[in-house]
């Protein structure tokens, strides 16, 4: 045996014998110790220091879960940064104190689901993260505050922008970030460029009642939105490019529609001119949204329950209007 290879022996020897003193012997029964004790021989001083530290504390609490735990720190500690390998343990922890040993070994053994979580969590983008910058900059593109809150749907109701919880469609947070905000953009623009007003709302709920019409102005509104911020915030209508779908069944589909809606893309076209063209689309394949433009134009509510809300404000003025004038 060569001094490496004796050397190497020894180094395994002392790590199994440290590992079933931390863990009260209990490591000492595991079928595959032999072979977790190779992968910990493979790790840096300063990795089989944090599997000593946390083996010892794993195992004041119980030591059957500190072995559960050795038995799986080369996998934790070779995918997962150390912060987010404590992250795991302190979930795992939580799991013993509230749920007993069942549920923490469960924990313990999700470690696949848990490094998805994990990976998730490191490049999306939160409502927690972003509001308050969303706050002033939406404020910064008309002068108007608008309240800014989470919501499992993305939507506007004129006085808010409700946003999702987290974005991460993306691999990279930047993009996600960029993503969270031109969603917001995309809000702020129905409510800036008029597609909410009352008398849109008006038209739309005496003529059309059904989801199809709804998508389709959906669209329509899209086309006539990116053409407003196109032509006012340039800086802005180049990430909105960046982020549209670039396959090509989606590109012909919204090129058609742009082609075949050339006046929502003048300055003066307005939400009304968006109404004119249901019919014309009525039987016209939708594109798909871009990721930005949000799901459900109306959300859970119907048009007359929006409708409703803005003669509210309406007559709201009007009082307002009446009482000055006394």
């Amino acid at each position: 045996m060569s001094v490496q290879s004796r050397q190497n022996l020894l180094n395994r020897i002392r790590i199994k014998k440290d590992l079933e003193k931390l863990t009260i012997e209990a490591f000492a029964r595991h079928s595959n110790a032999d072979e977790i004790v190779s992968q910990i021989a493979e790790l840096s001083d300063a990795q089989q220091q944090f599997i000593y530290k946390w083996a010892e504390l794993i195992s004041a609490s119980n030591h059957e879960l500190g072995a559960q735990f050795v038995s799986l720190a080369p996998k934790a500690l070779t995918k997962m940064r150390d912060t987010t390998v404590q992250q795991w343990l302190d979930l795992v922890l939580q799991n013993f104190d509230n749920h007993g040993l069942g549920a923490a070994i469960a924990e313990l053994e999700n470690i696949d689901g848990f490094m998805e979580k994990a990976k998730i969590k490191e490049v999306q983008c939160s409502f927690s993260e972003t509001s308050g910058f969303l706050q002033h900059f939406i404020r910064g593109l008309g002068g108007r505050d608008l309240k800014i809150s989470s919501d499992l749907d993305t939507f506007t109701n004129t006085e808010a922008l409700f946003l999702p919880e987290a974005v991460d469609l993306f691999p990279a947070p930047q993009e996600n970030f960029t993503l969270y905000k031109l969603t917001a953009v995309h809000l702020w623009a129905q409510t800036w460029y008029g597609t909410w007003q009352h008398q849109i709302l008006e038209a739309f709920k005496d003529t059309y009642d059904s989801s199809d019409h709804i998508e389709i102005f959906n669209r329509l509104e899209c086309i006539r939105l990116d053409a407003c911020i196109a032509r006012d915030f340039p800086g802005l209508n180049r990430e909105l490019q960046q982020f549209q779908l670039h396959d090509s069944d989606s590109v012909e589909l919204w090129d058609s529609w742009r082609a075949n809606s050339i006046e929502l893309q003048e300055p003066n076209a307005t939400a009304a001119d968006s109404l004119k063209l249901i019919e014309k689309f009525s039987d016209i394949k939708l594109p798909p949204l871009q990721a930005y433009q949000g799901g459900n134009l109306f959300r859970s509510n119907s048009p007359d329950i929006l409708f409703k809300s803005r003669a509210r404000e309406g007559c709201a003025a009007k009082g307002a209007g009446e009482n000055t004038r006394r």
